[in-house]
């Protein structure tokens, strides 16, 4: 049974179900209720084994992308590729429609030999590609497992990863630029987008990622070009950090190199003149003394 305890921020709902406690902290009650209603019955039925039927590929994929990609500067690509991984079809079914207690190492092994040979409606990618989805993949499951419980380990560790792709030892030609303007459906005209293309061929070659997103992934060009034509904010320069001034200690003050000497006294002028009688400064030298 579980119970509700009014808090300064919210409600807070406890369930202790077979030595089993939790606890969360929700804004509304009802938003608590619905928790702990879920979470117990989650509880109940695969207290032992941790893992919660039902729940697919799709559903965790669509969870982290609302609660983790979204708060990433990659969110874009990242729910580029979580798209993609949701729609593939292996063996005449979608990734998205398999259950996460179904998703075994041996299925993300056959897609990944799939991804890499290629298909009649999608060319092979290199290995990096491939490491790349399988962070994500990974990364995914491992949350489903470890924070929201569905299923009992993430099978992408016993998954064998590819070699990474040699490095890039050229520079794309202007001919291939020109194909991939093409490709995308660039004008002429001289724009934010041709501008941003072009940028990417000539400084880092990075235009084969286009390619990877518009035809490899299956992925409609027109989300790429929109990708382009989005604008980078600058990130705004950091504000100078003052020292704290040091306490205990005076700041020196310098006198200036000018400063007028003090006129002398009457009676220091009569007692340098009585000096000078007895004692006369300079002393007169030997060959003057001769």
């Amino acid at each position: 049974m579980a119970s509700f305890t009014k808090m300064a921020n919210g409600w807070r709902a406890q369930i202790n179900i077979k030595g089993h406690r939790e606890s969360l902290v929700r804004p509304t009650k009802a938003q608590a209720v619905a928790w702990a209603t879920e979470r117990e019955s989650a509880i109940r039925n695969h207290v032992d084994t941790g893992i919660l039927k039902g729940k697919t590929f799709e559903d965790a994929c669509r969870r982290y992308e609302l609660e983790v990609s979204k708060h990433k500067r990659g969110y874009r690509w990242e729910a580029l590729r979580l798209n993609a991984l949701v729609e593939f079809v292996m063996d005449g079914k979608r990734l998205g429609d398999i259950e996460l207690v179904d998703m075994s190492s041996d299925l993300i092994g056959r897609w990944r030999d799939l991804r890499m040979k290629g298909t009649e409606e999608t060319k092979g990618v290199s290995g990096s590609t491939i490491n790349r989805i399988l962070n994500l993949w990974s990364h995914v499951l491992s949350t489903a497992a470890t924070e929201w419980k569905w299923i009992s380990h993430s099978p992408t560790k016993d998954v064998r990863r590819p070699k990474e792709s040699p490095h890039r030892d050229r520079r794309p030609t202007q001919d291939e630029i020109d194909r991939i303007k093409l490709y995308c459906g660039f004008n002429d005209e001289p724009s934010v987008n041709q501008y941003c293309l072009d940028e990417i061929g000539d400084e880092d070659d990075q235009f084969n990622t286009v390619l990877a997103m518009a035809r490899a992934e299956g992925i409609d060009p027109d989300q790429v070009r929109a990708e382009l034509e989005t604008p980078v904010e600058p990130e705004p320069a950091p504000e100078p950090v003052q020292k704290p001034a040091k306490r205990g200690r005076k700041p020196k003050t310098e006198k200036p190199a000018d400063a007028a000497l003090p006129e002398k006294t009457e009676t220091e002028k009569e007692a340098e003149a009585v000096l000078q009688k007895i004692a006369p400064w300079p002393y007169p030298t030997s060959k003057g003394a001769a």
